[in-house]
Protein backbone atom coordinates (compact mmCIF):
# COMPACT_ATOMS: atom_id res chain seq x y z
CA UNK A 1 0.00 0.00 0.00
CA UNK A 2 1.09 3.64 -0.80
CA UNK A 3 2.11 5.71 2.38
CA UNK A 4 -0.90 7.98 3.38
CA UNK A 5 -1.34 11.45 3.05
CA UNK A 6 -3.02 13.93 5.13
CA UNK A 7 -5.96 14.37 5.65
CA UNK A 8 -6.42 18.23 6.40
CA UNK A 9 -4.15 20.66 4.13
CA UNK A 10 -2.81 23.89 5.62
CA UNK A 11 -5.52 26.42 4.60
CA UNK A 12 -4.85 28.79 1.24
CA UNK A 13 -4.96 32.30 1.64
CA UNK A 14 -7.39 33.51 -1.02
CA UNK A 15 -7.79 36.89 -3.43
CA UNK A 16 -8.91 39.65 -1.26
CA UNK A 17 -12.69 39.53 -1.39
CA UNK A 18 -13.35 35.97 -3.28
CA UNK A 19 -12.91 33.75 -0.12
CA UNK A 20 -11.39 30.03 -0.50
CA UNK A 21 -11.04 28.62 -4.11
CA UNK A 22 -11.90 25.52 -4.62
CA UNK A 23 -12.74 24.03 -1.28
CA UNK A 24 -15.71 21.91 -0.35
CA UNK A 25 -16.76 22.40 3.30
CA UNK A 26 -20.60 20.55 3.30
CA UNK A 27 -21.38 17.23 3.29
CA UNK A 28 -25.31 16.34 2.36
CA UNK A 29 -27.90 13.73 2.97
CA UNK A 30 -29.53 12.52 0.26
CA UNK A 31 -31.71 9.70 -0.48
CA UNK A 32 -30.11 6.39 1.55
CA UNK A 33 -26.71 8.06 2.02
CA UNK A 34 -24.37 11.04 2.42
CA UNK A 35 -23.53 13.19 -0.78
CA UNK A 36 -20.59 15.89 -0.59
CA UNK A 37 -21.77 19.24 -2.26
CA UNK A 38 -19.14 22.21 -2.81
CA UNK A 39 -19.99 25.30 -0.04
CA UNK A 40 -17.51 27.67 -1.54
CA UNK A 41 -17.63 30.61 0.52
CA UNK A 42 -17.95 33.71 -1.68
CA UNK A 43 -19.13 36.68 0.29
CA UNK A 44 -18.24 36.98 4.23
CA UNK A 45 -16.49 39.89 5.13
CA UNK A 46 -13.25 39.74 7.42
CA UNK A 47 -13.65 39.67 10.99
CA UNK A 48 -12.35 42.27 13.00
CA UNK A 49 -9.13 41.36 14.73
CA UNK A 50 -9.42 38.49 17.33
CA UNK A 51 -13.04 37.79 16.93
CA UNK A 52 -14.60 34.93 15.51
CA UNK A 53 -18.34 34.82 14.39
CA UNK A 54 -20.11 31.93 15.14
CA UNK A 55 -23.56 31.99 12.64
CA UNK A 56 -26.20 29.20 13.71
CA UNK A 57 -29.19 28.83 11.02
CA UNK A 58 -32.56 27.09 12.08
CA UNK A 59 -35.03 24.90 9.67
CA UNK A 60 -38.19 26.16 8.26
CA UNK A 61 -38.84 29.70 6.13
CA UNK A 62 -41.63 30.55 3.92
CA UNK A 63 -45.00 31.51 4.85
CA UNK A 64 -47.44 30.76 7.71
CA UNK A 65 -51.30 30.35 7.32
CA UNK A 66 -52.82 29.76 10.47
CA UNK A 67 -56.55 28.11 10.13
CA UNK A 68 -59.52 30.55 11.81
CA UNK A 69 -59.30 28.41 14.77
CA UNK A 70 -57.54 27.70 17.65
CA UNK A 71 -55.54 24.95 19.62
CA UNK A 72 -55.61 25.14 23.33
CA UNK A 73 -53.79 28.47 24.49
CA UNK A 74 -51.17 28.69 21.97
CA UNK A 75 -52.60 29.88 18.61
CA UNK A 76 -49.20 29.94 17.05
CA UNK A 77 -48.54 26.60 17.98
CA UNK A 78 -44.69 25.23 17.99
CA UNK A 79 -42.49 25.60 15.06
CA UNK A 80 -39.39 24.08 14.16
CA UNK A 81 -37.44 27.93 15.81
CA UNK A 82 -36.74 27.97 19.61
CA UNK A 83 -34.63 28.89 22.37
CA UNK A 84 -30.97 30.05 20.87
CA UNK A 85 -28.02 27.45 22.04
CA UNK A 86 -25.24 28.36 23.85
CA UNK A 87 -22.00 27.90 21.65
CA UNK A 88 -18.75 27.48 22.66
CA UNK A 89 -15.34 27.25 20.63
CA UNK A 90 -12.16 24.94 21.30
CA UNK A 91 -8.63 24.83 19.98
CA UNK A 92 -7.17 21.15 18.94
CA UNK A 93 -5.95 20.31 22.42
CA UNK A 94 -9.76 20.79 23.54
CA UNK A 95 -9.21 23.79 24.93
CA UNK A 96 -12.07 26.43 25.45
CA UNK A 97 -11.67 29.21 23.86
CA UNK A 98 -14.42 31.39 24.50
CA UNK A 99 -18.29 30.80 24.40
CA UNK A 100 -21.53 33.40 23.43
CA UNK A 101 -25.06 32.65 24.39
CA UNK A 102 -27.94 35.33 23.05
CA UNK A 103 -30.94 34.71 25.26
CA UNK A 104 -33.25 34.99 22.74
CA UNK A 105 -35.54 32.98 20.24
CA UNK A 106 -34.66 32.43 17.02
CA UNK A 107 -37.97 32.07 14.28
CA UNK A 108 -38.44 29.48 11.74
CA UNK A 109 -35.94 29.65 9.09
CA UNK A 110 -33.48 32.20 10.83
CA UNK A 111 -30.43 32.46 11.95
CA UNK A 112 -28.34 33.98 14.95
CA UNK A 113 -25.08 34.99 14.71
CA UNK A 114 -23.00 35.41 18.15
CA UNK A 115 -18.96 36.49 18.40
CA UNK A 116 -16.81 35.79 20.88
CA UNK A 117 -13.87 38.45 20.78
CA UNK A 118 -10.57 38.60 23.10
CA UNK A 119 -7.40 40.59 23.54
CA UNK A 120 -4.53 39.85 20.68
CA UNK A 121 -2.51 36.67 21.48
CA UNK A 122 -5.25 35.04 23.13
CA UNK A 123 -6.62 31.74 22.30
CA UNK A 124 -9.51 33.98 20.62
CA UNK A 125 -7.02 35.05 18.22
CA UNK A 126 -6.78 30.68 16.76
CA UNK A 127 -8.93 28.91 14.26
CA UNK A 128 -11.13 26.66 16.45
CA UNK A 129 -11.26 23.16 15.39
CA UNK A 130 -14.20 22.14 17.50
CA UNK A 131 -17.18 23.17 17.85
CA UNK A 132 -20.42 22.81 20.81
CA UNK A 133 -23.88 23.79 21.31
CA UNK A 134 -25.84 23.81 24.03
CA UNK A 135 -29.45 24.14 24.25
CA UNK A 136 -30.76 26.55 27.12
CA UNK A 137 -33.69 29.03 27.36
CA UNK A 138 -34.29 32.54 27.08
CA UNK A 139 -34.28 34.85 29.88
CA UNK A 140 -38.37 35.03 30.27
CA UNK A 141 -40.07 31.96 29.52
CA UNK A 142 -40.12 28.41 28.97
CA UNK A 143 -37.04 26.57 27.10
CA UNK A 144 -38.23 25.76 23.78
CA UNK A 145 -37.20 22.96 21.66
CA UNK A 146 -35.02 24.36 18.37
CA UNK A 147 -34.02 22.40 15.35
CA UNK A 148 -30.63 23.33 13.87
CA UNK A 149 -30.36 23.17 10.69
CA UNK A 150 -26.22 24.39 10.45
CA UNK A 151 -23.37 25.91 11.80
CA UNK A 152 -20.36 28.08 10.12
CA UNK A 153 -17.87 29.69 11.49
CA UNK A 154 -15.23 32.45 10.14
CA UNK A 155 -12.76 34.49 11.93
CA UNK A 156 -9.83 37.06 11.19
CA UNK A 157 -6.98 34.97 11.51
CA UNK A 158 -6.62 34.06 7.63
CA UNK A 159 -8.92 36.21 6.10
CA UNK A 160 -11.17 33.99 6.15
CA UNK A 161 -10.04 31.27 4.76
CA UNK A 162 -10.72 29.77 7.95
CA UNK A 163 -14.10 29.33 7.01
CA UNK A 164 -15.93 26.43 8.07
CA UNK A 165 -19.31 24.55 8.37
CA UNK A 166 -21.18 21.64 9.89
CA UNK A 167 -25.08 20.69 8.67
CA UNK A 168 -27.86 18.62 10.19
CA UNK A 169 -27.08 16.00 7.33
CA UNK A 170 -24.72 13.81 9.30
CA UNK A 171 -26.71 14.34 12.49
CA UNK A 172 -29.95 12.81 10.67
CA UNK A 173 -27.40 10.15 9.14
CA UNK A 174 -26.79 9.17 12.81
CA UNK A 175 -30.74 8.78 13.43
CA UNK A 176 -30.87 11.70 15.76
CA UNK A 177 -34.17 13.24 15.54
CA UNK A 178 -34.72 15.51 12.24
CA UNK A 179 -37.14 17.11 10.25
CA UNK A 180 -36.66 18.50 6.31
CA UNK A 181 -36.05 22.23 5.77
CA UNK A 182 -36.33 24.47 2.81
CA UNK A 183 -34.18 27.10 4.80
CA UNK A 184 -31.62 27.98 2.52
CA UNK A 185 -27.61 27.25 3.97
CA UNK A 186 -25.18 30.31 4.25
CA UNK A 187 -21.95 30.71 2.92
CA UNK A 188 -22.28 28.62 0.25
CA UNK A 189 -22.89 29.10 -3.81
CA UNK A 190 -25.17 26.35 -4.99
CA UNK A 191 -28.51 25.70 -2.91
CA UNK A 192 -28.29 23.59 -0.45
CA UNK A 193 -31.38 23.04 2.27
CA UNK A 194 -30.21 20.52 5.07
CA UNK A 195 -32.89 18.85 7.36
CA UNK A 196 -32.55 19.98 10.82
CA UNK A 197 -31.77 18.47 14.33
CA UNK A 198 -33.82 18.74 17.42
CA UNK A 199 -32.39 20.10 20.27
CA UNK A 200 -34.26 20.07 23.51
CA UNK A 201 -32.85 21.30 27.21
CA UNK A 202 -36.68 21.67 28.58
CA UNK A 203 -36.75 17.76 28.91
CA UNK A 204 -40.67 18.47 27.51
CA UNK A 205 -40.14 14.86 25.69
CA UNK A 206 -38.72 13.01 28.50
CA UNK A 207 -35.27 13.21 26.55
CA UNK A 208 -36.38 12.42 23.25
CA UNK A 209 -33.87 15.16 21.57
CA UNK A 210 -30.55 16.01 22.64
CA UNK A 211 -29.46 18.75 24.88
CA UNK A 212 -26.07 19.25 23.07
CA UNK A 213 -24.01 18.52 20.84
CA UNK A 214 -20.27 18.65 19.49
CA UNK A 215 -18.21 18.57 16.19
CA UNK A 216 -14.70 18.74 15.12
CA UNK A 217 -14.75 21.58 12.20
CA UNK A 218 -11.89 20.23 10.40
CA UNK A 219 -13.80 16.91 9.62
CA UNK A 220 -16.20 18.37 7.49
CA UNK A 221 -13.80 20.59 5.47
CA UNK A 222 -11.85 19.77 2.29
CA UNK A 223 -9.59 22.00 0.50
CA UNK A 224 -8.49 21.50 -2.90
CA UNK A 225 -9.92 19.29 -5.28
CA UNK A 226 -13.48 17.31 -4.53
CA UNK A 227 -12.44 13.83 -4.50
CA UNK A 228 -11.65 13.89 -0.60
CA UNK A 229 -15.03 15.10 0.30
CA UNK A 230 -16.58 12.79 -1.91
CA UNK A 231 -14.45 9.82 -0.39
CA UNK A 232 -15.28 10.89 3.17
CA UNK A 233 -18.96 10.91 1.97
CA UNK A 234 -18.96 7.63 0.45
CA UNK A 235 -17.40 6.43 3.72
CA UNK A 236 -19.61 7.80 6.26
CA UNK A 237 -22.42 5.87 3.93
CA UNK A 238 -20.88 2.52 3.79
CA UNK A 239 -19.43 2.81 7.19
CA UNK A 240 -21.61 4.95 9.61
CA UNK A 241 -20.08 3.99 12.40
CA UNK A 242 -17.03 5.79 11.41
CA UNK A 243 -19.60 9.16 11.61
CA UNK A 244 -21.77 8.02 14.42
CA UNK A 245 -19.44 6.35 16.59
CA UNK A 246 -16.55 8.12 16.34
CA UNK A 247 -17.34 11.19 19.56
CA UNK A 248 -14.31 12.96 18.67
CA UNK A 249 -15.63 13.36 15.60
CA UNK A 250 -19.27 14.00 15.96
CA UNK A 251 -21.13 14.05 19.37
CA UNK A 252 -25.10 14.23 20.86
CA UNK A 253 -25.43 14.98 24.89
CA UNK A 254 -28.09 13.63 26.64
CA UNK A 255 -26.17 15.87 29.64
CA UNK A 256 -23.70 18.40 28.23
CA UNK A 257 -20.30 18.40 30.07
CA UNK A 258 -17.14 20.47 31.23
CA UNK A 259 -15.46 19.16 27.69
CA UNK A 260 -15.77 17.67 24.94
CA UNK A 261 -14.30 14.72 23.10
CA UNK A 262 -10.89 15.55 21.03
CA UNK A 263 -7.92 14.01 19.14
CA UNK A 264 -5.03 15.05 20.80
CA UNK A 265 -2.49 17.15 18.49
CA UNK A 266 -0.05 14.47 17.03
CA UNK A 267 -2.42 11.72 16.65
CA UNK A 268 -1.10 11.15 12.75
CA UNK A 269 -3.38 8.64 12.28
CA UNK A 270 -6.98 10.70 12.80
CA UNK A 271 -5.56 13.14 10.33
CA UNK A 272 -4.45 10.91 7.98
CA UNK A 273 -6.27 9.38 4.78
CA UNK A 274 -5.59 5.51 2.73
CA UNK A 275 -4.53 7.01 -0.68
CA UNK A 276 -5.94 3.73 -2.61
CA UNK A 277 -10.06 5.10 -1.85
CA UNK A 278 -9.68 8.49 0.31
CA UNK A 279 -11.11 7.12 3.51
CA UNK A 280 -9.54 7.20 7.31
CA UNK A 281 -6.34 5.22 7.60
CA UNK A 282 -7.28 4.55 10.90
CA UNK A 283 -10.58 3.50 11.48
CA UNK A 284 -10.06 2.37 15.07
CA UNK A 285 -7.87 5.71 15.78
CA UNK A 286 -10.94 7.24 14.68
CA UNK A 287 -13.57 5.91 16.74
CA UNK A 288 -11.52 5.54 19.95
CA UNK A 289 -8.83 7.45 19.49
CA UNK A 290 -10.49 10.43 21.70
CA UNK A 291 -9.88 11.61 24.98
CA UNK A 292 -12.24 13.85 27.65
CA UNK A 293 -9.96 15.36 30.27
CA UNK A 294 -12.38 16.59 32.72
CA UNK A 295 -14.08 15.02 35.90
CA UNK A 296 -17.73 15.65 33.66
CA UNK A 297 -17.56 15.02 30.35
CA UNK A 298 -21.40 14.49 29.68
CA UNK A 299 -23.93 11.97 29.27
CA UNK A 300 -23.79 10.57 25.27
CA UNK A 301 -26.98 10.89 24.13
CA UNK A 302 -29.02 7.93 22.56
CA UNK A 303 -32.38 8.08 20.91
CA UNK A 304 -35.24 6.07 23.44
CA UNK A 305 -38.26 6.04 20.85
CA UNK A 306 -38.50 4.79 17.15
CA UNK A 307 -40.42 7.98 16.05
CA UNK A 308 -41.58 5.74 12.68
CA UNK A 309 -42.40 2.27 14.44
CA UNK A 310 -45.58 1.36 15.77
CA UNK A 311 -45.42 2.30 19.79
CA UNK A 312 -45.54 -0.04 22.28
CA UNK A 313 -49.86 -0.69 23.49
CA UNK A 314 -49.69 -0.91 27.18
CA UNK A 315 -52.43 -3.53 26.74
CA UNK A 316 -50.58 -5.58 25.19
CA UNK A 317 -48.63 -7.79 27.46
CA UNK A 318 -44.87 -7.43 26.26
CA UNK A 319 -42.89 -10.58 28.20
CA UNK A 320 -40.33 -13.11 27.80
CA UNK A 321 -40.75 -15.69 30.94
CA UNK A 322 -38.67 -18.59 31.93
CA UNK A 323 -39.67 -21.18 33.45
CA UNK A 324 -37.65 -24.56 35.36
CA UNK A 325 -39.66 -27.42 35.17
CA UNK A 326 -38.27 -30.38 37.12
CA UNK A 327 -40.36 -33.84 36.38
CA UNK A 328 -40.49 -37.46 34.93
CA UNK A 329 -42.69 -36.09 32.61
CA UNK A 330 -41.88 -35.01 29.17
CA UNK A 331 -42.91 -30.91 28.74
CA UNK A 332 -46.71 -32.26 28.39
CA UNK A 333 -48.41 -29.82 27.24
CA UNK A 334 -46.15 -26.96 27.89
CA UNK A 335 -44.83 -27.97 24.94
CA UNK A 336 -47.20 -26.17 22.27
CA UNK A 337 -46.87 -23.08 24.27
CA UNK A 338 -43.13 -23.01 23.97
CA UNK A 339 -41.49 -20.74 21.57
CA UNK A 340 -38.41 -22.72 22.44
CA UNK A 341 -37.34 -25.57 24.75
CA UNK A 342 -34.61 -27.15 25.74
CA UNK A 343 -33.82 -29.56 28.05
CA UNK A 344 -31.11 -31.74 30.00
CA UNK A 345 -31.37 -34.92 32.24
CA UNK A 346 -30.79 -34.45 35.87
CA UNK A 347 -30.66 -36.65 38.60
CA UNK A 348 -34.31 -35.51 39.60
CA UNK A 349 -35.67 -35.48 35.65
CA UNK A 350 -35.63 -33.53 32.77
CA UNK A 351 -35.12 -29.97 33.42
CA UNK A 352 -36.73 -27.87 30.31
CA UNK A 353 -36.05 -23.99 29.92
CA UNK A 354 -39.52 -22.52 28.27
CA UNK A 355 -39.07 -19.28 27.01
CA UNK A 356 -42.36 -17.82 26.35
CA UNK A 357 -43.41 -14.85 23.15
CA UNK A 358 -46.02 -11.94 23.78
CA UNK A 359 -49.83 -12.72 24.74
CA UNK A 360 -52.73 -10.68 24.29
CA UNK A 361 -55.32 -10.41 26.92
CA UNK A 362 -58.36 -11.95 26.61
CA UNK A 363 -60.31 -8.84 25.93
CA UNK A 364 -58.27 -8.23 22.95
CA UNK A 365 -59.35 -10.81 20.26
CA UNK A 366 -60.62 -8.20 17.39
CA UNK A 367 -58.87 -5.75 15.12
CA UNK A 368 -55.08 -5.42 14.32
CA UNK A 369 -52.34 -4.86 16.89
CA UNK A 370 -51.42 -2.13 14.31
CA UNK A 371 -54.31 -0.12 14.76
CA UNK A 372 -54.35 -0.61 18.47
CA UNK A 373 -51.31 0.54 18.07
CA UNK A 374 -51.95 3.52 16.24
CA UNK A 375 -54.98 4.59 18.51
CA UNK A 376 -52.59 4.80 21.49
CA UNK A 377 -50.16 6.86 19.52
CA UNK A 378 -52.92 9.73 18.97
CA UNK A 379 -53.37 9.16 22.96
CA UNK A 380 -49.93 11.28 23.11
CA UNK A 381 -49.34 12.82 19.46
CA UNK A 382 -46.88 15.15 20.91
CA UNK A 383 -44.45 12.30 22.19
CA UNK A 384 -44.95 10.92 17.80
CA UNK A 385 -45.43 14.06 16.21
CA UNK A 386 -46.36 17.64 16.02
CA UNK A 387 -49.96 17.41 15.93
CA UNK A 388 -52.73 20.06 14.32
CA UNK A 389 -49.14 21.17 11.87
CA UNK A 390 -49.16 21.07 8.34
CA UNK A 391 -46.27 21.78 5.99
CA UNK A 392 -46.72 21.50 1.94
CA UNK A 393 -43.82 21.59 0.23
CA UNK A 394 -43.19 22.08 -3.09
CA UNK A 395 -39.33 21.83 -3.43
CA UNK A 396 -38.23 18.54 -5.42
CA UNK A 397 -35.51 17.93 -3.08
CA UNK A 398 -38.05 16.94 0.18
CA UNK A 399 -40.49 13.16 0.01
CA UNK A 400 -42.95 12.61 2.44
CA UNK A 401 -42.09 9.27 1.81
CA UNK A 402 -39.06 9.79 2.97
CA UNK A 403 -39.66 11.46 6.27
CA UNK A 404 -42.76 9.18 7.12
CA UNK A 405 -40.58 6.08 6.71
CA UNK A 406 -37.77 7.47 8.95
CA UNK A 407 -37.55 5.95 12.50
CA UNK A 408 -35.93 9.25 13.67
CA UNK A 409 -38.09 12.10 11.90
CA UNK A 410 -40.29 13.87 13.83
CA UNK A 411 -42.83 17.33 12.79
CA UNK A 412 -45.46 17.98 11.41
CA UNK A 413 -47.55 15.93 8.89
CA UNK A 414 -45.86 16.79 5.31
CA UNK A 415 -47.40 17.16 1.64
CA UNK A 416 -44.65 17.34 -0.78
CA UNK A 417 -46.64 18.62 -4.09
CA UNK A 418 -43.90 17.52 -6.73
CA UNK A 419 -43.98 13.98 -5.39
CA UNK A 420 -47.82 13.91 -5.00
CA UNK A 421 -47.78 12.28 -1.44
CA UNK A 422 -49.00 13.09 1.97
CA UNK A 423 -47.37 11.89 4.99
CA UNK A 424 -50.08 11.81 8.18
CA UNK A 425 -46.59 11.77 11.10
CA UNK A 426 -48.44 10.68 13.60
CA UNK A 427 -49.63 7.22 12.23
CA UNK A 428 -47.16 6.94 10.04
CA UNK A 429 -49.18 6.44 6.80
CA UNK A 430 -48.66 7.81 3.28
CA UNK A 431 -51.21 8.94 0.78
CA UNK A 432 -51.34 9.95 -2.36
CA UNK A 433 -52.25 13.98 -2.74
CA UNK A 434 -55.64 14.36 -4.46
CA UNK A 435 -55.30 14.43 -8.00
CA UNK A 436 -51.17 13.89 -8.27
CA UNK A 437 -49.79 12.50 -10.79
CA UNK A 438 -47.54 10.03 -9.14
CA UNK A 439 -50.20 8.68 -6.80
CA UNK A 440 -49.30 5.07 -7.95
CA UNK A 441 -46.21 5.67 -5.72
CA UNK A 442 -48.69 5.63 -2.90
CA UNK A 443 -51.39 2.82 -2.89
CA UNK A 444 -53.15 4.09 0.35
CA UNK A 445 -56.31 2.09 1.54
CA UNK A 446 -58.34 0.60 -0.91
CA UNK A 447 -62.42 -0.39 0.83
CA UNK A 448 -63.54 2.64 2.30
CA UNK A 449 -66.52 3.30 0.42
CA UNK A 450 -65.10 1.35 -3.04
CA UNK A 451 -62.74 4.11 -3.12
CA UNK A 452 -59.18 5.44 -2.07
CA UNK A 453 -57.84 7.59 0.27
CA UNK A 454 -55.92 10.26 -0.72
CA UNK A 455 -54.78 14.13 0.63
CA UNK A 456 -56.82 17.35 -0.33
CA UNK A 457 -54.62 19.80 -0.40
CA UNK A 458 -57.83 22.46 -0.91
CA UNK A 459 -59.50 21.49 2.47
CA UNK A 460 -56.43 20.13 3.89
CA UNK A 461 -57.70 16.57 5.03
CA UNK A 462 -58.26 13.14 3.60
CA UNK A 463 -60.88 12.22 1.66
CA UNK A 464 -61.96 9.62 -0.88
CA UNK A 465 -60.85 9.83 -4.54
CA UNK A 466 -63.71 10.96 -6.77
CA UNK A 467 -66.18 10.79 -4.03
CA UNK A 468 -68.14 12.64 -1.59
CA UNK A 469 -68.02 11.66 2.13
CA UNK A 470 -68.83 13.22 5.52
CA UNK A 471 -66.65 13.32 8.32
CA UNK A 472 -68.86 11.16 9.90
CA UNK A 473 -68.94 8.65 7.46
CA UNK A 474 -64.95 8.56 7.09
CA UNK A 475 -64.27 8.00 10.76
CA UNK A 476 -66.96 5.39 10.60
CA UNK A 477 -64.61 3.95 8.55
CA UNK A 478 -61.89 3.97 10.59
CA UNK A 479 -59.95 7.54 8.82
CA UNK A 480 -58.50 9.04 11.61
CA UNK A 481 -59.42 13.07 10.75
CA UNK A 482 -57.37 16.20 11.22
CA UNK A 483 -58.09 19.96 11.75
CA UNK A 484 -54.62 21.79 11.59
CA UNK A 485 -53.71 24.71 13.48
CA UNK A 486 -51.07 26.09 11.59
CA UNK A 487 -50.20 25.39 8.12
CA UNK A 488 -46.75 26.21 6.44
CA UNK A 489 -46.15 26.56 2.71
CA UNK A 490 -42.51 26.28 1.46
CA UNK A 491 -42.23 27.51 -2.29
Amino acid sequence: MAAVIPAIAPAIAPTAGIGIGGAINIVGFLGSGLLAIPGILSFFNKEPANTITVNIGVGDTNSSAPLPFKFGNQPNGETLGGSAPEVALFDGNGRLIGRAHEHTIVTSGGAISLKITGKSGTSVSQVPEYIQLIHKGAVAGPVDPICVSWITTTSSSTSNSDFRSWNAATARACDIPWYPSSAQMGGVQSRFQPPCFWMDGSGKLGGEFPVAMSARLLDFFFPGAPGLAEATAKQWSERPDTLCEAPGRQNFYKKAGDCIPYYPTGLSEVNMKDPDNGYDFSFTSIKQGHVTDCKNPGERFKRLRDFGGAPVDPKVEEFVKTAELKSNLILGPLAGRAAKATGTATESGPTAIITEGARLPRDMTTGTILDRRVENRLQEPGKWCQERRLVISEFEGHSAKDVCESGSSWGPDMAVVPEGLFCDMCTRKVYPICGAKKKKQAPGEFGILGGQLCFDLKVKELRVQGKIASRQVLESEGVKMKEYEVVKEWK
